[in-house]
C-alpha cells in the first residue's frame, strides 16, 4: 500500500503532532506517530524507513493498522498469552497462608515460612493441583508480604511507664524557656575493626563492594554523647570505658558548651552512673545549672540520642577501616563535626507510627 493513501483530519494531525513532541511520549508512541505522519505527507514508505531508521515492515504495518482503525489502530493489540494458571481466590489463599503460623498448618517446630514450604502445604491441601516456589514469591511479592521478616520491639516492665513518659514527651514537645534539652547516652564497646586486606575495585556500575570478611580487632572505646533536641547539634567524648567520673567530664563539657545562666536539661536512662553521688556533687558545685530527666526503665528508645547512634553505626561505623584505636577515635570526632556542619537538624519525633503528642 502506498503511503500518499493516508489522509488526516487536522484533530488527527494536532494529535500525532503532540505525541510527537511530548517529552512523556514513549519511544514507540512518537515513532508511530511519526511514521503515520510522514506517511499523510506523501514520503514513501522506503523513504519513511529510512529517515526514521527502521524497517520497511514496521512502516507498513503502522500505515495498514491506521489504514482500517484510524488513531485507534496505533495502539498495541491484547496479546493472547499464557492463561493464568492459578485463579484470584488461590491467590488470597496463598495470602492467608502467609499470614498463618506454620505450626497450626501441620508443620510443628517450624516457625518461618518459606516459599517452598507455602506451595507444598497449598498442594498437600488440595487448594491447587500444583503450584511452583517461584509463583508464590510472586504472589506474596505483588501483595507486599514478607513472611520471613518481623520487626523487633521491648515493652517497658517499668509500672510507671506513663507517668515517667509523659514528662519526657513534654520536654520535646513544649520545650523549657529556661535552657536547652539534651539527650544524653553511652555507646559502649566500639570496635576499632581493621580488614585484613582491602576491599576489591568495582569492576562494572551497579556491582556491589566486595569486603573482606576476616579483620583485625585492636580494642573498643566508649562514646559518651549528646543531641541538642532543638538543633540537631551533638557533641561527643570518647574514651576507654564509662566510669562515674566520665560522665562528670562529659557535664563539665556541656557546661562549656551552654551558655551561662542556662539550665541544662539532660535526658538519660537509669544507669547508676548518670544518678551518684558525683552527680549529685557536681549539681551541688553548680546550683540550678542543671535538671536531670530520667527515662522509664526498658525505655531507652525515648532517648533521641539513641536514633542519632544508629546514624553513626550506618554512616560510619558499619563500614569503617579502623588502623588503630586513635584512627577510631578521630573518625567519630570527624563525623561528629560533619554531622553537625551538614546534617544536624531536630528529629520529627514519632511514638508509635503516629506524631509524638503529650
Amino acid at each position: 500500500m502506498h503511503s500518499s493513501t493516508l489522509t488526516l483530519s487536522s484533530a488527527d494531525t494536532l494529535h500525532l503532532a503532540k505525541a510527537v513532541r511530548l517529552p512523556t511520549s514513549t519511544q514507540r508512541a512518537s515513532l508511530r506517530a511519526q511514521i503515520i505522519l510522514l506517511a499523510a505527507d506523501g514520503v514513501p514508505l522506503r523513504a519513511i524507513s529510512r529517515q526514521l531508521q527502521c524497517r520497511p515492515a514496521t512502516v507498513r504495518k503502522w500505515t495498514r493498522r491506521w489504514a482500517a482503525k484510524g488513531m485507534d489502530g496505533l495502539d498495541d493489540a491484547p496479546r493472547t498469552g499464557r492463561p493464568r494458571t492459578i485463579t484470584p481466590e488461590q491467590r488470597c489463599c496463598v495470602i492467608a497462608l502467609a499470614c498463618s503460623r506454620p505450626e497450626e498448618n501441620g508443620f510443628p517446630g517450624v516457625t518461618e515460612w518459606s516459599s517452598r514450604l507455602l506451595a507444598s502445604r497449598m498442594v498437600t491441601t488440595g487448594e491447587v493441583v500444583s503450584l511452583s516456589a517461584r509463583s508464590v514469591a510472586r504472589i506474596l511479592a505483588r501483595a507486599s508480604i514478607k513472611p520471613h521478616r518481623c520487626d523487633y520491639w521491648k515493652r517497658s516492665s517499668d509500672p510507671l511507664f506513663a507517668e515517667k513518659m509523659h514528662p519526657i514527651i513534654d520536654l520535646y514537645l513544649n520545650p523549657p524557656s529556661n535552657g536547652p534539652v539534651w539527650c544524653v547516652d553511652e555507646k559502649t564497646s566500639i570496635q576499632a575493626l581493621q580488614r585484613r586486606y582491602p576491599d576489591l575495585p568495582l569492576r562494572k556500575p551497579g556491582e556491589l563492594s566486595k569486603r573482606e570478611v576476616e579483620y583485625i580487632r585492636h580494642g573498643t572505646r566508649c562514646l559518651t554523647a549528646g543531641f541538642e533536641v532543638a538543633t540537631g547539634r551533638v557533641i561527643g567524648l570518647v574514651t576507654p570505658n564509662r566510669p562515674a567520673t566520665v560522665f562528670v567530664d562529659f557535664l563539665d563539657y556541656l557546661d562549656a558548651e551552654v551558655p551561662s545562666g542556662q539550665v541544662i536539661h539532660v535526658v538519660a536512662d537509669n544507669l547508676n552512673t548518670h544518678r551518684g553521688k558525683e552527680v549529685a556533687a557536681w549539681q551541688e558545685a553548680h546550683p540550678g545549672r542543671l535538671e536531670m530527666h530520667f527515662l522509664p526503665f526498658y525505655a531507652s528508645w525515648l532517648n533521641q540520642v539513641e536514633m542519632w547512634f544508629a546514624t553513626l553505626t550506618k554512616r560510619l561505623l558499619r563500614r569503617g577501616d579502623f588502623t588503630s584505636l586513635d584512627c577510631l577515635e578521630a573518625q567519630i570526632h570527624m563525623f561528629i563535626k560533619t554531622h553537625n556542619l551538614t546534617f544536624a537538624h531536630p528529629y520529627r519525633w514519632t511514638y508509635t507510627g503516629e506524631p509524638l503528642a503529650a
